[in-house]
């Protein structure tokens, strides 16, 4: 039985793809770049995918991210731009972000009458934290979990059990029995640092796919859904 949820945070629970679209947007015009058009998004996605995938491998650091992330866009792009300049600037804007996904709120409300939900994100920790605030759902989060205070990085094994550690403490801060593997479902949209993370480490999975493009991607995954009123079908059953 589950009752615990682990959720990400971009792409799943707010809207990172929205949020990247209007700041390269609004910033580009602000900077004096090209005029930004929807091409672009789709090799920043590259781009950023790869240096994500980077850094779940241990490869590079989160400092090395936003030292490098966007005058590599920037080159992928065909023009030449202040890279750490726009990086501050997206950083900023970020951190005010609370633009979530549809449906994401009232399924949160829903779910957290009978699961004890806890974030599960990649990325600074008080950043990850103001969004959730901005968008009026951190209150729902019996707690947040970010790379940067567990000190590990999802996929990675030390970043669950960090997890797992500070869920039992809530849990005998609140007089409740302990949280086994199988009682948790890991809910995202990546394949690497989400479902193929908890499928590695034995908790349940839920991909979270609009496009239904990643369908049957990782062998093991529990369940597959590409909207929030899925998953809460889903945990009804």
């Amino acid at each position: 039985m589950i009752r615990v949820l682990f959720l990400d945070v971009d792409d799943t629970v707010l809207d990172f793809v929205g949020f990247t679209k209007e700041t390269m947007k609004s910033g580009f015009r602000k900077f004096g770049y090209p005029e930004y058009g929807p091409w672009m998004y789709d090799t920043f996605h590259e781009v950023n995918g790869g240096i994500w995938r980077d850094h779940e491998k241990g490869l590079i650091t989160f400092e090395d991210i936003q030292r490098t992330r966007w005058t590599k866009v920037f080159h992928a792009l065909g023009f030449e731009g202040d890279g750490p300049e726009f990086e501050s600037y997206f950083r900023s804007c970020l951190h005010e972000s609370g633009l979530l996904i549809p449906g994401a709120k009232k399924a949160l409300e829903h779910l957290s009458e009978d699961y004890l939900l806890f974030a599960a994100t990649n990325g600074p920790d008080e950043q990850q934290k103001n969004r959730l605030r901005k968008a009026g759902v951190l209150k729902l989060f019996c707690g947040v979990f970010t790379s940067e205070a567990i000190g590990a990085t999802k996929p990675s094994a030390e970043f669950f059990d960090g997890c797992i550690e500070i869920v039992n403490g809530y849990m005998k801060e609140h007089e409740l029995p302990n949280i086994h593997k199988d009682e948790i479902l890991m809910v995202g949209d990546s394949l690497t640092s989400d479902i193929g993370g908890a499928v590695a480490y034995g908790l349940k999975s839920c991909l979270f796919d609009p496009t239904g493009e990643k369908f049957g991607k990782i062998e093991g995954t529990d369940y597959e859904v590409k909207n929030w009123s899925e998953i809460t079908d889903v945990l009804k059953k």
